[in-house]
């Protein structure tokens, strides 16, 4: 959402994001969360690098003018971009976007609840080695091999 945009209460809310040319993503996670209130709500979990939107239904959120959407690695802590603030109102009009799935949001913020919808994982590995670094990993294990080894003898 952009600065002034009004989400309605009851209503289907577009929520729309444009990707960096050079963001080297598969998937990252979407929060949202108030500035003047302690909580948030997970919205969505291992969201596809290759979407764009998603329709966000609001059921009895709590009204205000100081949410805002968070685009993050929810287990790394990495942050990659924020909303503008925007109101979420009792009433009011909606967009949506028929082709995007819809998420529904139930609550007030809560750090202790999950997140709305959790979409299947890219499936790639969690950690890889940087390419080239084989060597640079046995070298390092053959020394602290020798270490271990050595204070062994010494005993």
């Amino acid at each position: 959402p952009t600065a002034g945009t009004k989400w309605a209460n009851g209503k289907t809310n577009l929520l729309s994001w444009q990707s960096g040319l050079l963001e080297d993503l598969d998937e990252f996670d979407i929060e949202m969360q108030r500035f003047s209130v302690a909580g948030l709500s997970y919205v969505a979990h291992n969201v596809p690098a290759t979407m764009n939107s998603l329709n966000i239904y609001l059921d009895n959120v709590p009204t205000g003018d100081d949410y805002y959407v968070m685009f993050l690695n929810w287990t790394g802590g990495t942050l990659y971009a924020t909303s503008d603030a925007f109101t979420v109102a009792s009433t009011g009009t909606a967009t949506s976007d028929p082709s995007a799935p819809t998420i529904s949001l139930t609550h007030k913020p809560n750090t202790v609840e999950q997140f709305a919808a959790t979409f299947s994982s890219s499936g790639l590995r969690g950690w890889t080695m940087p390419q080239g670094s084989s060597f640079q990993l046995l070298v390092a294990l053959c020394a602290v091999a020798i270490g271990i080894l050595g204070g062994a003898l010494t005993l």
